[in-house]
């Protein structure tokens, strides 16, 4: 009997075939640990034989958060996927348990790569659920909800299921009594007694991933390499001939026991007689740090490095909607860091829309707020828009579709910050569309005028990028812990004035032939005037705070409660040129009760940056101190 619809307040939970009376008392699930955001659910799990009874009631919470969202909408499907973590079989399994008692309809593709998965929903008009925790360390797990659009649910969609779940009244002991009724309920095959229909044998996922052959990667063809042709099968014909033409080209992939450790990038590149080695193929099995940066890429380093016939290396993070490169510049191996290897992207793009693209479009990017003002000097030479968010890609994905509204051509979207690239009309970050377009310089260096030669043309396009010192992931400094309950409105106000305290030191670093005094205005009462800059003789600071879409002007005195979420930019201008020189960036963590920090400086030596850093660094930790 299908269920009815039924308000938050009042969803049955069953005991021996018995509705259980439920209290409005609500459940407790260790806040501390648990992290909610748009872009998706996490926290830390056990990865042993089973999971902790507070966290098997917390998924049961979700998972009927989520059969109540769906009985709601327009439609009772949903796909369901995961990543590679070995709690991840343990969560699905609750998910299937909880779906079928309650009457929803699934299709349960196991371990399947988030780029794929969601290519799947968006190609089918799907909502999904991925379990996943992306680039975290392997004792996290978490849950991404998805649209059928493919992407993560938008903001207002996302507002309704967050409602849902903590307005869900359930208490430990009924959660507990039903995660039991349903296990004893099992049978062969992870089917139950009298469920509805549930799609989880191999045919089904046969069908499903065979999608991902038509319409994730022929997709991909047809939409990164536009101007070539509508037809998928011409398009790797071109790359096929062009491959012939020259000498073979060998790539690595290091999925590091993420769900890219499955076949379908190595096949599909294989079909365009592009020759592949695969690592750390073994799902679940992690050999180095997950987040695919700094020390994660050393295995493909010291790989390219035994065999020089290897122009290009690639390594995932778990659910594979993350990578970052290594390339063969002039016989010698490069790790890009992801700002450089985003640049990179953009650069190329340009080179081929503008010969394969409409010479009337508006061209515009999309960036995080994290992402290197490099960016800023390579639109403003190349005479294109660029709009930044909020951290996270549910941000760039909203910023995206804004822009197209007012008539823009999104060149690239993405988080410049990780590397991650969007390409329209996807709606997700994809290291593989990364790759993609990194094979363009390396196919048709002399057609886009980059060189006569693959590596001249990545030796041209790194000379292209403008010079820059910047806070890297692994940096000890770029990490700082905050207390609990820190009110980051009353941090960023006190950040904002330690800092413009310090503007005649900043000038020192950056401008050191001129230093200035009384290089703020003062009032009688020796307050700085509340101006949207600071000024001295020759500098100029601006600070900024993206929240969502939005980005907003602030100074000490500004109200920023509803922003405090958001991340600060102080942006640092020569006065004289107008000319950037550096940025200092910082934002809360969304999964770990630490801030993130970022200082860049433009065209600048390496002594700037550690000083500026060390002061950046120094600021905050006040700024924190001073708020507790």
């Amino acid at each position: 009997m299908p269920i009815k619809k039924t308000s938050a307040q009042s969803i049955p939970i069953q005991q021996n075939g018995k509705k259980i009376p439920v209290t409005k008392k609500k459940m407790s699930f260790q806040k501390k640990q648990f992290i909610t955001s748009i872009s998706g659910w996490r926290k830390i799990f056990s990865y042993q034989d089973s999971l902790h009874t507070h966290d098997k009631n917390l998924i049961i919470k979700i998972a009927l958060s989520w059969v109540h969202y769906m009985h709601k909408g327009p439609t009772r499907l949903t796909l369901l996927g995961r990543d590679s973590r070995p709690s991840g079989a343990l969560i699905q399994d609750i998910f299937m348990e909880s779906f079928s008692q309650y009457h929803l309809e699934f299709f349960d593709l196991g371990i399947i790569a988030g780029p794929h998965l969601m290519a799947i929903s968006r190609n089918i008009n799907m909502p999904f659920i991925y379990i996943t925790a992306s680039h975290n360390p392997p004792e996290y797990n978490g849950i991404k909800f998805g649209s059928a659009q493919g992407g993560v649910l938008k903001e207002k969609e996302y507002k309704e299921l967050l409602d849902i779940f903590e307005s869900m009244p359930l208490l430990l002991s009924d959660a507990l009594a039903t995660y039991t009724h349903i296990q004893n309920k099992k049978t062969k095959g992870n089917k139950l007694k009298n469920a509805p229909k549930i799609h989880s044998d191999q045919r089904t996922k046969a069908f499903y991933r065979s999608l991902i052959s038509t319409k994730y990667y022929d997709t991909l063809l047809q939409t990164v390499y536009s101007g070539m042709g509508t037809s998928a099968l011409k398009i790797k014909k071109a790359i096929q001939k062009t491959l012939t033409d020259k000498d073979s080209l060998h790539v690595i992939l290091d999925a590091n026991g993420g769900a890219r450790a499955l076949n379908f990038d190595s096949d599909f590149l294989q079909s365009l007689k592009i020759n592949v080695i695969q690592i750390n193929t073994l799902l679940g099995i992690f050999t180095h740090q997950i987040i695919p940066e700094g020390s994660a890429l050393v295995q493909i380093i010291q790989e390219m490095k035994k065999n020089p016939q290897i122009a290009l290396g690639i390594t995932f993070d778990c659910d594979g909607d993350r990578g970052n490169i290594a390339l063969r510049i002039n016989d010698a191996v490069a790790l890009l860091v992801p700002q450089d290897l985003f640049c990179m992207c953009v650069l190329i793009e340009l080179k081929w829309r503008r010969i394969f693209g409409t010479k009337d479009n508006r061209y515009c990017l999309i960036v995080n707020d994290a992402s290197t003002i490099a960016l800023d000097e390579i639109c403003t030479r190349e005479k294109i828009s660029l709009f930044r968010t909020e951290v996270g890609e549910a941000n760039v994905v909203k910023a995206m579709e804004e822009a197209q509204k007012k008539g823009y051509t999104v060149l690239l979207a993405g988080e410049a910050s990780n590397g991650g690239v969007i390409f329209s009309p996807f709606r997700v970050r994809d290291p593989f569309v990364t790759l993609l377009i990194l094979l363009k310089a390396l196919l048709w260096p002399q057609k886009l005028g980059l060189g006569n030669t693959a590596q001249e043309s990545f030796e041209y396009l790194l000379s292209a990028i403008p010079q820059k010192q910047i806070t890297n992931t692994e940096d000890k400094k770029a990490k700082i812990l905050y207390p609990q309950g820190l009110d980051f409105a009353k941090c960023y106000q006190s950040l904002i004035r330690h800092i413009q305290h310090r503007i005649e030191d900043i000038q020192a670093m950056l401008i050191p032939e001129t230093i200035t005094n009384n290089h703020l205005s003062i009032t009688k009462k020796g307050r700085t005037t509340n101006t949207l800059s600071s000024q001295s003789n020759s500098l100029i600071m601006q600070f900024f705070i993206y929240s969502n879409t939005k980005k907003i002007a602030v100074t000490p005195r500004t109200s920023v409660h509803s922003y405090s979420k958001g991340g600060l930019s102080v942006i640092i201008k020569n006065k004289k040129t107008n000319s950037l020189l550096a940025k200092l960036w910082i934002r809360p963590s969304g999964t770990e009760a630490l801030v993130r920090i970022i200082v860049e400086v433009l065209n600048g030596n390496k002594k700037q940056y550690t000083t500026l850093l060390q002061l950046w660094h120094e600021a905050v930790n006040k700024a924190i101190h001073d708020t507790k």
